[in-house]
């Protein structure tokens, strides 16, 4: 192909990022390859965008409506306990994982309608579950 990296020129920039969208990488990806390419290459080098980030919009736009959005399933109670149950409390990293998983879980009922009955936030609350005990509690 006679194409050099650097200092990338704007065909070359150009039939990269055509390249990458064949193997149908997401748009987050390619954007990321994009944004690299260019920090690479020196201020007075950077291949141009315009063609590129035309090629990409159409590319998300195309991606979006064949994958769609991917969400993970909402964690369950039973889920979320079995989840907290494997955490070591002998260990730091086990504590650290436990109250990571259990302030995600109050933020996320905060935050939810009807969520265990609270509808603002307070930093200290009472009635906390029994079945959530700290390291000395078990």
């Amino acid at each position: 192909m006679g194409r050099v990296a650097r200092p990338c020129t704007t065909a070359t920039f150009i039939e990269y990022v055509a390249s990458v969208i064949a193997r149908d990488a997401s748009p987050n990806t390619i954007s990321a390859h994009v944004s690299a390419i260019r920090t690479w290459m020196p201020d007075d080098k950077k291949p141009g965008t315009a063609v590129a980030r035309g090629m990409l919009n159409e590319h998300r736009k195309d991606w979006g409506k064949r994958v769609g959005v991917r969400k993970a399933p909402a964690i369950t109670d039973d889920m979320l306990r079995a989840t907290v149950d494997t955490c070591d409390l002998r260990h730091p990293i086990g504590i650290r994982d436990r109250c990571a998983l259990l302030l995600g879980a109050d933020r996320v009922l905060q935050d939810t309608p009807g969520g265990h009955g609270r509808t603002h936030r307070h930093p200290r609350r009472a009635g906390r579950p029994s079945d959530v005990s700290g390291p000395g509690g078990e």
